[in-house]
């Protein structure tokens, strides 16, 4: 049995012990603050997408239905897929790997409306120009 360490040596460790511990102390809160920054932008996002496709189809909740049900179905189906990707790859490797996914795969249908293919620029510019000062765009209001 090892004798126990006196009060003078359990003394001298707190300084160390309390830099380690401001150390792990920021680092702990600043990936709090990072996740919690994230994970506000993600609900803006998809809060914008709702008011976006509300905008292309007024008075009806189709889009925005259709959109939630397509989203949470692929997080259903491809969200055991990706977990298995990121648990077989080292995991720097896999987090890059499916950042730049998410990142890069929105441009593809992007460039494509932008490019003119997807969708009558007319109409996307028509959709969204600002009512005249003192009209409302809905008989509802």
């Amino acid at each position: 049995m090892s004798p126990s360490p006196s009060s003078e040596d359990a003394e001298s460790l707190l300084p160390h012990q309390a830099a380690a511990n401001t150390g792990s102390a920021v680092a702990l809160t600043a990936l709090y603050c990072s996740h919690g920054l994230s994970a506000w932008g993600q609900r803006m996002w998809e809060f914008d997408v709702g008011l976006v496709l509300l905008q292309l189809q007024p008075g009806s909740l189709r889009l925005v239905s259709i959109f939630g049900l397509a989203d949470g179905g692929l997080q259903g189906l491809l969200g055991g897929a990706v977990g298995a990707y990121i648990d077989r790859r080292p995991r720097l490797n896999a987090a890059r790997n499916m950042y730049l996914l998410q990142n890069v795969a929105p441009g593809g249908p992007g460039g494509h409306c932008i490019g003119g293919k997807g969708m009558d620029q007319g109409a996307v510019s028509r959709r969204f120009q600002a009512p005249e000062p003192g009209q409302c765009r809905h008989e509802a209001y």
